[in-house]
């Protein structure tokens, strides 16, 4: 006899050791700032996103390192003048980073990288996949 209502026992830790080791570091620590991202998949590449609002290509680094992609971005604070007084203040400032392990596939040599409207995208192409060769048998 079971009962469908009650959920199987998790400790409270479960999650951070799931997210640890699917590579997901922000997720395990949510106050650890880490830009939003999706990575998807087509035919012939890997394409990464990530949510960067008002930061600016100068102030972006995306690195490519054995496997291991790299986007570090800083967000300056906006200058107040003297005598301004916040009501509210919930807009995030400083440095963000992200590292992601590429899969196997991906052609290191051809990463491309494009910020657009606070969205930067990068697109891993695949290496192609090798073909067997036919060998032509001579005859004696």
């Amino acid at each position: 006899m079971t009962n469908r209502n009650i959920t199987p026992f998790r400790t409270p830790f479960a999650g951070l050791i799931d997210s640890f080791f699917a590579d997901s570091l922000p997720e395990a620590f949510p106050g650890a700032a880490a830009p939003a991202s999706d990575i998807t998949e087509t035919a012939d590449a890997f394409v990464l996103q990530f949510d960067l609002p008002g930061v600016r290509d100068q102030d972006l680094e995306v690195e490519v390192h054995e496997r291991t992609l790299r986007v570090r971005a800083e967000r300056k604070a906006t200058e107040t003048t003297e005598g301004t007084r916040w009501h509210r203040r919930e807009r995030r400032f400083g440095k963000v980073e992200r590292t992601i392990v590429l899969p196997e596939g991906a052609n290191l040599e051809a990463v491309d990288a494009k910020l657009e409207h606070g969205v930067l995208t990068i697109s891993v192409p695949k290496v192609p996949e090798k073909k067997p060769t036919r060998v032509q048998i001579k005859s004696a």
